[in-house]
């Protein structure tokens, strides 16, 4: 009579254990790909080329076809994963390390339709000529979309915080 309780309580726990996994699956996909953009897309002090060539095909991966960035009021929206993709090459040959890393990311609305919306502080790390450190924060909004099998940015847009 005792174990019967137990196996309740085990058989209701697995359950539930299952269905967040389920519910909260795609969340956890789009989080790790943040993370995953970050280390691609940041430099090290140092870095060879080679490593440089398979970061270049991992942000592949991760970037829709036709993406679009708009990153503020003053610079032009850069569209097509082509176009995003030399811009990067030129940063790496220009610039000598950096660090970006996402935070305080929220879902904007729900995951429906193989479509979803991110808010996320961005910043970006590195350091000046003469060796000083410079942090940039900027609040951008991603959105994503579900397509064979993995979650790609469609959209990345720098969102006003101070007017």
């Amino acid at each position: 009579m005792v174990k019967r309780p137990y196996g309740v309580i085990v058989a209701v726990s697995i359950v539930a254990y299952l269905l967040y996994c389920y519910v909260y699956a795609d969340e956890r996909r789009i989080r790790a790909n943040l993370h995953l953009v970050a280390d691609v897309a940041s430099k090290a002090e140092g870095e060879h080329k080679l490593a440089f060539v398979g970061k270049v095909r991992s942000l592949e991966n991760l970037l829709h076809e036709q993406i679009s960035v708009a990153p503020g009021k003053k610079l032009k929206v850069i569209v097509g994963r082509e176009k995003l993709k030399g811009l990067f090459v030129q940063a790496w040959r220009t610039f000598g390390n950096w660090q970006i890393v996402f935070s305080d990311v929220t879902f904007v609305g729900p995951i429906a339709g193989g479509k979803a919306k991110t808010r996320q502080t961005v910043s970006v790390t590195t350091k000046t000529k003469r060796g000083r450190e410079l942090l940039t924060p900027r609040e951008m909004v991603i959105e994503w979309q579900h397509q064979d099998g993995s979650w790609l940015i469609v959209s990345a847009a720098h969102v006003e915080v101070f007017k």
